[in-house]
């Protein structure tokens, strides 16, 4: 009678505990990783298991032994997924179909888990880098089409066995800037040209140029035509010898 009664109140308490945590898990907040993957687990469970499991192996996917809760470990794995889903390629027309909302609040969780829990290689700390001189005049000549001299307008840059265009030596200083500004205003310079262009006078003499054996065009005067501007009555007339 006592066993009885002992093993009664253990199966209470078991069905207990296990009512309680049912519950807990129906109740678990948005925010939560281990309420969100068996939610996610029993959309997988419902629409995609059926097809990529272990003895089905459809595409050669098995969703049925991997952990949600410890999705990084699988990432290559699960951004496959995320693409198909992305594509709505998953699950194929015909079959069941999950709710959209569904389909993006795991596209979103996934996401954030694996980008939150990277173990891929990591990149190394880049410093930001200058351009050397060298690579500043050919800069230069492809962004304005004018050739300058890189001795003239910039210091020589310091060399790391033997290069001279290691980022961490590539420092500015505020007397590097100013001459930075000072070559680029000698560019700028040169790629307009001078406003003030000098003034000259040629002259052109027709008479040295002209072939006696051959005649002269109709309408010209020694061989030269044009007009003058318009007159005050708004006319014109062929200009005459010496006028411009």
């Amino acid at each position: 009678m006592k066993r009885l009664r002992f093993l009664t109140n253990l199966l209470s308490l078991a069905a207990s505990f296990t009512l309680l945590q049912t519950k807990a898990l129906a109740q678990a907040p948005e925010g939560s990783a281990a309420g969100a993957a068996d939610r996610h687990r029993a959309m997988l469970n419902n629409y995609c298991v059926g097809c990529h499991n272990i003895r089905a192996r459809t595409g050669g996917l098995e969703l049925d032994g991997l952990d949600l809760r410890a999705a990084a470990d699988d990432a290559q794995i699960w951004e496959k997924v995320l693409r198909k889903l992305r594509g709505h390629l998953m699950p194929p027309p015909g079959s069941p179909q999950p709710p959209q909302k569904d389909v993006d609040s795991f596209v979103d969780w996934v996401e954030n888990t694996l980008d939150s829990h990277a173990n891929g290689p990591k990149a190394g700390y880049v410093p930001i880098q200058r351009l050397n001189r060298t690579e500043y005049v050919a800069s230069v000549k492809a962004l304005v089409g004018v050739d300058v001299n890189a001795k003239d307008i910039l210091p020589q840059d310091i060399k790391v066995e033997g290069f001279d265009n290691v980022a961490a030596a590539l420092s500015v200083s505020p007397s590097f800037f100013d001459q930075y500004l000072t070559a680029a205003r000698h560019a700028a310079s040169l790629a307009m040209g001078n406003p003030n262009p000098r003034v000259s006078n040629v002259k052109y003499s027709i008479t040295a140029n002209q072939n006696p054996d051959e005649p002269l065009p109709l309408g010209t005067r020694g061989g030269v035509s044009g007009f003058k501007r318009l007159s005050e009555n708004g006319g014109s007339r062929p200009a005459l010898s010496g006028e411009r």
